[in-house]
């Protein structure tokens, strides 16, 4: 497999109710040149049963003592070898298109965002992000060396 161009980055923590769909919403994607990276945080129920389910070269799975979302995100971009990187939590989902769209409308920036729908049971909302920086940076996609220069949290 060539060099990724974006790693998914999936912080988990106890999210064996939903971990399956985030997994597979990151499989899914329509752009081929990704990898994600799978950091089971601790988690005490059954998430790592369901993470291991998964066998596929874009895998990266990382089992820790329980350090916090934080760290664990601070470890994804360690090991993170994309030019970009984007955050996928453990009980949220892509669209097909999510990171085709966002990496083709990144251009010169250092970071390119959308809107997203906002899912609780049944009730789905869209969430409009006018301001980026009231965003906990789920679905923006970064420029990996402006987030090593400047640091992250």
């Amino acid at each position: 497999m060539d060099l990724p161009i974006i790693s998914i980055i999936i912080r988990i923590y106890n999210d064996e109710h939903y971990i399956r769909k985030a997994i597979q919403s990151a499989l899914n994607q329509d752009f081929n040149n990704y990898e994600i990276i799978v950091i089971n945080d601790g988690s005490t129920d059954s998430t790592q049963e369901i993470i291991d389910e998964f066998s596929d070269e874009k895998l990266i799975k990382i089992q820790q003592e329980n350090k916090g979302m934080i760290e664990s995100g601070y470890i994804g971009l360690k090991q993170a070898r994309g030019e970009y990187v984007i955050f996928l939590d453990g009980d949220d989902e892509f669209l097909p298109n999510t990171i085709k769209e966002l990496h083709d409308n990144i251009g010169n920036e250092y970071f390119a965002y959308s809107d997203y729908y906002e899912v609780k049971g049944e009730n789905k909302k869209i969430v409009s992000l006018e301001n980026i920086f009231n965003s906990l940076a789920c679905g923006i996609l970064f420029k990996k060396e402006v987030l090593n220069e400047i640091g992250f949290w």
